[in-house]
Parts: C-alpha cells; sequence; structure tokens
C-alpha cells in the first residue's frame, strides 16, 4: 500500500543533476540535488480528486524543478520535471497514477534517477484487494496487453516484431518479446509498424533511445509558444542490429515519429509508403468556465535535423 499523490503537498527528489558551474578559470561540472513541486503540477487529473486536491497521473509535469540554481553556466538548469512511470494496477483517467515511490527524471531529464519520495497529505493509499480479485481481472490485463508488441524468428539470423501500438510501457514490452524471440546482437532486425496508429509519444521515444547511444538528439519538441527542447537518448545502446522497418499510410503519429527517429539518429532503413503525417502533441487541459476538460495541441514533433511530420508524413527509402 503507497500513499497517493496530488496536487497538494509532496516531492520528486533526483540525484545527481550535474550542472556546469561558474568557477575560475571555467566552468566546473557539479552535482546537485533536484527539486520538483507536486503543487506546480500541470496538467493534472481534472475529475479525479484525492482528499480535496487533484490527483496526479503520468501525464501530469512539473514545470521548474529546483535545487540547480548555482548551475547557470549548463545549457538546461530548473528545467521540466517528469514522472517515469505510474502504478500498474491503478489508473486516473485513462493514465497510470502516481503514488509515493513512483520514478522520476528532473531538470529535462538531466537529473536521473529521481523518485516521489517526500509523500502527500492525503488518506488515499493505492493497492489491489486480492482477496476481492478474480480471474477475470487478471484475464482482462492479459487481453489488454495481449499482441501489443510480437516478436518472432523468422530466419536464423532475423527476428520480425510487430508493434500494434505504442503503450506507455513498450519499451519493456519490446525487451520482454525480444528476448523470448532470442534476438541477439548484429542479428537483422525487422520493425513491423504497418497499421500503427500510434500512442504514447514519449514511450516511443524512450524505445528509440535504446537503439542510440547516451545523449544522442532524438527528436525536437516545439511547444505552441516557439520554445524548443531536444529530447535525448537517456540510457545506453540496448539493441545493437541492423534495423528495416516497415511503414505505411495508417502507421501514424507515435509510431512514424519512432520510425523517422530510427532513421534519422539511428540509421534504420524505411521500406513501404509515405507515413499519416501526425507530428503534433496533444494534451488534457482543464477548462474552467467553458464546460469538461479537453484535448488541445500544445506542440509538434520534429525529427533530429528539424525534419517536419506533421502534414508530410515519413516517406520510404523504397517501396
Amino acid at each position: 500500500m503507497l500513499l497517493a499523490s496530488n496536487r497538494g503537498a509532496g516531492m520528486n527528489v533526483g540525484m545527481p543533476d550535474v550542472c556546469l558551474t561558474p568557477a575560475a578559470p571555467s566552468p566546473v561540472p557539479v552535482p546537485y540535488p533536484n527539486f520538483a513541486m507536486n503543487m506546480q503540477a500541470s496538467p493534472f487529473c481534472t475529475l479525479v480528486r484525492l482528499t480535496g486536491m487533484n490527483a496526479l497521473n503520468l501525464g501530469s509535469k512539473i514545470p521548474m524543478t529546483m535545487g540547480d540554481e548555482a548551475g547557470t553556466a549548463h545549457p538546461m538548469f530548473k528545467q521540466m520535471g517528469q514522472y517515469t512511470a505510474g502504478n500498474t494496477i491503478v489508473f486516473l483517467e485513462k493514465l497510470p497514477a502516481i503514488n509515493l515511490t513512483c520514478p522520476s527524471t528532473g531538470n529535462n531529464m538531466n537529473a536521473v534517477p529521481g523518485a516521489v519520495l517526500v509523500p502527500s497529505v492525503t488518506n488515499v493509499f493505492f493497492t489491489l484487494d486480492r482477496t476481492s480479485a478474480t480471474e477475470e481481472l487478471e484475464d482482462l490485463v492479459t487481453s489488454r496487453d495481449e499482441g501489443v508488441v510480437v516478436a518472432e524468428r523468422t530466419a536464423e539470423d532475423e527476428v520480425t516484431v510487430k508493434i500494434a501500438r505504442c503503450t506507455s510501457d513498450i519499451a519493456r514490452a519490446f525487451l520482454i518479446a525480444t528476448e523470448r524471440a532470442e534476438l541477439r546482437a548484429g542479428e537483422f532486425l525487422v520493425l513491423d509498424l504497418r497499421g500503427c496508429p500510434g500512442g504514447d509519444a514519449a514511450a516511443a521515444l524512450e524505445l528509440a533511445g535504446d537503439f542510440a547511444e547516451r545523449g544522442t538528439v532524438l527528436a525536437r519538441f516545439v511547444e505552441s509558444d516557439g520554445d524548443e527542447t531536444r529530447i535525448r537518448a537517456r540510457g545506453g545502446k540496448r539493441y545493437d542490429n541492423t534495423v528495416c522497418i516497415l511503414v505505411d499510410a495508417k502507421t501514424a503519429s507515435a509510431a512514424e515519429l519512432f520510425a523517422g527517429v530510427l532513421r534519422t539518429s539511428c540509421d534504420a532503413a524505411v521500406l513501404g509508403e509515405t507515413t499519416y503525417g501526425k507530428g503534433t502533441a496533444q494534451r488534457l487541459l482543464p477548462a474552467p468556465g467553458q464546460g469538461p476538460a479537453r484535448y488541445e495541441t500544445v506542440g509538434e514533433y520534429l525529427l533530429a535535423d528539424g525534419t517536419k511530420i506533421t502534414g508530410v508524413g515519413i516517406a520510404p527509402d523504397a517501396a
């Protein structure tokens, strides 16, 4: 049982947040702690409240973090904090709920690792009541995840992975599927994204990062007000394979972003048809006095070299 998080008290803590700090004769890297306050979270759950305060889910972000104020020589400091995983059982407004100990990052992913370490003031706990759980619940979870990522060995040195949609745990599902297919380094890997409508763009970029060296620029996110953020690979290169991606006109949104990133930043080949052409990102925003919350476009993803996806799609290297 873990305390739920709401938009009141509570805080994420990360360490180290290494930032270049002014010093003579030149700036030096200094590790700082990173703090993100729940009360600054936006967006947040608009329909679900916990002990009178709006609940937080995996879509919640902390626009500004603290702790690295002295690192002014660094390209980024006091930047956004976000959650990297939520509760695996409890979903709020269709996204995993946030509770104590959920992992997080800070300063635009510069502070890794982090976690929810200061609890919210609430009497709500998240858990699974096994005494009332039935086999139907297990069947429901199994059927939800079944077929999202399917890998099979199609030749002695080739594995094909079919991705039906980009779920929030796509990186984990991909790892499990390829391990079952016994994918080995150096083998030919075919990623079949035909018909994939997209899904969680952040999760798709996380998976793309597993094909790139740490620090590689994967994509750019341009907010509606013009601010631009470069999204980089956070971990090491997990998959060292020659990659071919199959796409069609129904490959859309996060799926085509994933395909474009692998081609631009990871030297993958793209075959098939030009993709759908949706690179915009939506977020559920409250609309005080205007009725229920609604999804609004908050920005647009570009590939690392500045290539647009919206309206043009990803053109294949060959049909």
